[in-house]
C-alpha cells in the first residue's frame, strides 16, 4: 500500500474529510462523534501505519477524533490554523468552504510532512481542563464585578450579581483545590511544579498553567521551540530601505502560556538577577519598557526550558546560555 494523507476540517457536529495519494483523491462527510470516528476508519481502507491523517487546533472538537486515531494506530497530526491559512494563500485559494478546507489540510500533510502529535499524559490533560476552568471562572467574576459598577442597577439584578459571584469563588476555591490534588498526584508532575516554582517570579498558579500547556518538556529540543510555541518570538518587519516596521511579539502560538507569563515577568524584573539585569540592560540601551518586558518574558521562559529539562533547581549564580 502506498502512504495515504487524509485532511479533516473539524465543525462541532460535522468532519469533512480528504484523502490524498498519488493517483487518486476523495472526500465524504462524517458525524463528529464516536459512530463518525469508526466510519472514517473505514473509509480510509488503508494501513494506518501508512496513513498520515492531519486536523487544525481549533476549538476542543478535535481533541475526541485525534484520540481516537491515535488509540487505533495512525498517524495523527494537530496543526497550529495559521499555518493553514497560510498555505492556502500559498495556493491562491479564492474561496473557502468544509470540503476545500479539508483539501487544503491534506495537500498541507502530504508537503510539509507536519509532526506527529503525541497525546498529554492523562494528569497533564486533567491539569489543563482544571486550569482553563479556572481561567474561565476568574473572567466570569471580572465581568459580574464590572457589571456591579453601574449605577442604574436594580436590588434585584444587585442580589443576582452577588449571589453569582459568591457562588464562582466558591467554585474557583474547589478548582484551586483540585489542581493542587492533581499536582501531587504523580511524583513528575509534583517534581516538575517544585521546579518551576524555584524560579523567582513564578508561583503556584503560574506553574500549574505552564506545566498544564506545555506537557511533556521534552517534545521540544531547544528553548527557542518552546518560545516559537508560546509567540513569544520577535516579529522583525524589514525590506530594502524604505520598510521598517516596529518589532513586536509574533503571538503566533499558545495565548495562555503568555498571559502566564506577563505577571512573573513584571515581578521577575525586581527580584530575579537574571530578568533584572536584561531589563535594565535593556532600557539603558534606549528600548521602550514594553519591548524589555516582552524579552522577559522570552527569558523566563527559557529559565523553565533549562531547569524542566536538565531536572535542577534554579540557581542565580549560574549564568543560563
Amino acid at each position: 500500500m502506498s502512504k495515504l494523507f487524509v485532511g479533516i476540517d473539524v465543525g462541532k457536529r460535522t468532519l469533512d474529510a480528504l484523502s490524498l495519494d498519488d493517483s487518486d483523491s476523495k472526500g465524504r462527510g462524517f458525524s463528529n462523534d464516536e459512530n463518525g470516528f469508526a466510519k472514517i476508519c473505514t473509509w480510509i481502507n488503508n494501513s494506518p501505519e501508512l496513513t498520515h491523517v492531519c486536523m487544525e487546533a481549533t476549538g476542543p472538537y478535535w481533541k475526541s477524533l485525534a484520540l481516537y486515531l491515535v488509540a487505533h494506530g495512525y498517524i495523527v497530526s494537530v496543526v497550529n490554523p495559521a499555518c493553514i491559512k497560510s498555505f492556502a494563500r500559498s495556493q491562491l485559494k479564492r474561496s473557502k468552504t468544509d470540503k476545500i478546507d479539508a483539501r487544503v489540510i491534506a495537500d498541507f500533510a502530504k508537503a510539509m510532512s507536519p509532526h506527529e502529535w503525541t497525546p498529554p499524559a492523562p494528569e497533564i490533560a486533567e491539569l489543563q481542563s482544571l486550569v482553563r476552568y479556572q481561567q474561565a471562572i476568574q473572567q466570569m467574576r471580572r465581568q459580574e464585578l464590572n457589571r456591579l459598577e453601574s449605577k442604574h442597577l436594580s436590588k434585584e439584578v444587585q442580589d443576582a450579581i452577588l449571589k453569582h459571584i459568591e457562588y464562582l469563588e466558591t467554585e474557583e476555591k474547589h478548582i484551586a483545590g483540585a489542581i493542587t490534588s492533581i499536582m501531587k498526584s504523580t511524583k513528575n508532575l509534583r517534581r516538575m511544579h517544585e521546579l518551576s516554582v524555584s524560579i523567582p517570579g513564578i508561583g503556584d498558579k503560574t506553574a500549574a498553567v505552564l506545566l498544564a500547556e506545555i506537557g511533556n518538556i521534552d517534545q521540544f529540543l531547544t528553548s527557542r521551540q518552546l518560545i516559537s510555541y508560546a509567540g513569544l518570538c520577535p516579529r522583525e518587519i524589514r525590506s530594502g530601505t524604505s520598510v521598517y516596521g516596529k518589532t513586536r511579539l509574533s503571538k503566533v502560538g499558545n495565548a495562555h502560556v503568555r498571559k502566564a507569563l506577563f505577571m512573573p515577568a513584571m515581578v521577575g524584573r525586581g527580584c530575579n538577577p537574571h530578568l533584572a539585569s536584561l531589563y535594565n540592560r535593556l532600557v539603558a540601551a534606549g528600548k521602550n519598557k514594553k519591548c524589555a518586558l516582552g524579552a522577559c518574558m522570552r527569558k523566563l521562559l527559557h529559565l523553565v526550558f533549562i531547569i524542566l529539562t536538565k531536572r535542577t533547581p534554579y540557581n542565580p549564580a549560574v549564568i543560563f546560555q
